[in-house]
C-alpha cells in the first residue's frame, strides 16, 4: 500500500528548508537540490510539490508571513505593543534570525520577478493594515491622541521595522536588543 503523504505538510516542510538554506547560504548559492537535501528529500520529490524554485520561494514567503502573523496576535495584547511589533520584525532569536535573513534574500529575487514582487507588496500592505488596526485600537482606548494620523504613521512604523530589521541582521547579536530599544524609543517620541 502506498504511503499517504499530507501534501500541505510536505510543502511547508520544503518551504521551511528553503528559508533555512537561503538564510545561511544566500539565494544565489541555493539550488533546488540544496533545498531538497535540507528537507531530507530528492530533487525529484520536490518536483511533485513545486513547479520551480520561484514557487518554492513564494511558498516560503507565505510561511514567513504566517509565522509573523502568529507572533503579531500576542504583540497586540502586550504591555508595550509598539515594542512587541518592532521586536517581531527583528532577528532577536534563532527563528527570527532565519526569517529575517530569508526575507532579505527573497527581496533580491522579487526585484526580478513580477509575481514575487506582487506577493511581497501584498505582504507589506497586510503588515501596514495590521499596524493600522493596532494604532486605531490604541487610539480608541485613549492611549494615542485623536489627532494622530494613523495611515502615514502605520506606513512609517512598518518602514522603520523593515529598515531596522535589515540593519539588525548586520549587528553583533549581543547589541541587537539595545538597538531595537533605541529605535522604538526614538520612533515613539517622534511619532506619538
Amino acid at each position: 500500500m502506498p504511503k499517504v503523504v499530507n501534501h500541505a505538510d510536505r510543502r511547508t516542510e520544503i518551504a521551511n528548508a528553503a528559508a533555512r538554506i537561503m538564510a545561511s547560504r544566500g539565494l544565489g548559492n541555493t539550488t533546488v537540490r540544496d533545498i531538497a537535501r535540507e528537507a531530507g528529500f530528492t530533487s525529484g520529490i520536490l518536483a511533485h510539490y513545486f513547479r520551480d524554485k520561484d514557487e518554492v520561494l513564494s511558498h516560503a514567503l507565505q510561511l514567513l508571513d504566517d509565522r509573523s502573523a502568529e507572533r503579531f496576535g500576542p504583540a497586540l495584547s502586550s504591555s508595550d505593543p509598539i515594542q512587541a511589533v518592532f521586536e517581531d520584525g527583528m532577528p532577536l532569536d534563532p527563528d527570527r534570525e532565519v526569517d529575517s535573513r530569508a526575507r532579505i534574500q527573497f527581496w533580491a529575487r522579487a526585484l526580478s520577478s513580477d509575481d514575487l514582487a506582487s506577493q511581497q507588496a501584498t505582504s507589506f500592505k497586510s503588515w501596514i493594515a495590521a499596524t493600522r488596526a493596532l494604532l486605531r485600537a490604541r487610539q480608541a482606548r485613549g492611549e494615542l491622541g485623536e489627532d494622530l494620523k494613523i495611515e502615514p504613521v502605520s506606513e512609517v512604523l512598518v518602514a522603520l521595522v523593515v529598515g531596522a530589521g535589515v540593519l539588525a541582521v548586520f549587528l553583533p547579536k549581543r547589541s541587537r536588543r539595545a538597538f531595537v530599544r533605541r529605535i522604538v524609543d526614538t520612533a515613539t517620541n517622534a511619532l506619538f
